[in-house]
């Protein structure tokens, strides 16, 4: 009976060296001698067209190949050839190529809770929409980039310097002979995302005090006020759900994981839900170009920024449904001249200029 080639090792991981072994197997003992040399020839993908391209020669029964491309099919046919150069047996095998798993191709987003050193946040501005009507502009939370600068702090992936330069580094595939020699893949990646929480510090316990507007009375210095907590905690004490810690859960809910109702409604639990969808760092694993590394960039750019878009709108950059503090937080009676809102707002500001001033919450 004639003999046959088994390959084995054919199951690959992307862009880490693997070894195919060819056995032969059957036909009759004095055989096995006479090979000699083992022809590997791969087929499949845009450059295995046949001829003298993807084909080695080796004495041994074994090959080094290195693949990244999972979206094409790839087969390797190899000859055991005797020293005369005539092929005493061939096998076939497909290649499987698997995508890189663990902890540097999976993204764990970090949340810094918020801030309690007093250092953010400032005095709503007065605003007057309309004559007569005051109302306050407030931001009493927010979830930032803690990796960005001052002036980016609302986006979500990072590093984004450069055109996601140093997001990702691209490397070619070299494996002379190989189906993939001279591709470009992702050798590895820095994405990350790493917010931070911040309660608006004129909120909290210990929150600074505002001084009365002036004028001032005589030389004196403008004097402080009540910081809202203590206004609100006073004037809410008979109140149920108005107390100004409630407040300040909502906003920190708002901001991380869902003030009320469903869980992860939160902005961050927002981000945390959409990086589920589509990890960017499995995004990036995947990305080959047969081109080169060039090619390879301009499609790297092009996925992070359509990434970036949704997951930089689940930070808290657009509405989030669902993720508002109940009306018994913001107020402690109903009717046109609610203390709650009088009272918010002369903590504050130091001062109610009329009954029936509101806030305008800007998460």
């Amino acid at each position: 009976a004639r003999c046959q080639v088994e390959v084995s090792g054919t199951t690959l991981t992307r862009a880490q060296p693997g070894t195919l072994t060819a056995a032969v197997i059957g036909g009759c003992m004095p055989d096995f001698p006479r090979v000699t040399q083992y022809r590997w020839q791969f087929n499949g993908g845009p450059r295995c067209t046949g001829g003298d391209t993807c084909k080695r020669t080796t004495t041994a029964n074994t090959t080094p190949v290195t693949m990244v491309d999972s979206r094409r099919a790839y087969a390797v046919n190899v000859e055991a050839v005797d020293a005369q150069g005539a092929t005493q047996c061939s096998g076939q095998a497909s290649l499987t190529v698997n995508a890189r798993t663990g902890p540097e191709w999976t993204l764990r987003p970090v949340l810094i809770l918020p801030d309690v050193d007093l250092t953010w946040g400032r005095l709503p501005e007065v605003v007057e929409p309309e004559p007569g009507y005051y109302a306050a502009k407030v931001v009493a939370g927010e979830l930032e980039n803690e990796l960005a600068s001052t002036e980016k702090l609302r986006r979500a992936l990072e590093p984004q310097e450069n055109g996601w330069a140093d997001a990702a580094r691209i490397a070619p595939v070299n494996d002379p002979g190989g189906p993939n020699h001279g591709w470009a893949y992702v050798a590895e990646t820095a994405l990350r995302v790493e917010m931070r929480a911040r309660i608006n510090q004129y909120l909290l316990e210990n929150g600074p005090l505002p001084l009365a507007p002036p004028p001032c009375t005589g030389n004196l210095p403008c004097t402080p006020l009540p910081n809202f907590w203590q206004e609100n905690h006073q004037a809410c004490e008979a109140v149920t759900g108005c107390f100004p810690a409630e407040f300040v859960q909502a906003v920190i809910g708002h901001e991380v994981d869902g003030a009320w109702g469903p869980s992860s409604t939160g902005h961050f639990g927002e981000l945390t839900k959409e990086l589920r969808t589509g990890d960017p760092r499995e995004l990036v694993e995947k990305l080959v170009d047969e081109t080169g590394t060039s090619g390879l960039q301009a499609t790297l750019i092009a996925a992070l920024n359509g990434r970036e878009e949704k997951l930089r709108r689940k930070a808290g950059h657009a509405f989030v449904g669902g993720n508002w503090p109940p009306p018994t937080v913001h107020a402690c009676a109903p009717g046109p001249c609610n203390p709650r809102r009088a009272s918010f707002w002369r903590a504050l500001h130091g001062y109610n200029p009329r009954c029936g001033v509101s806030i305008e919450q800007n998460f």
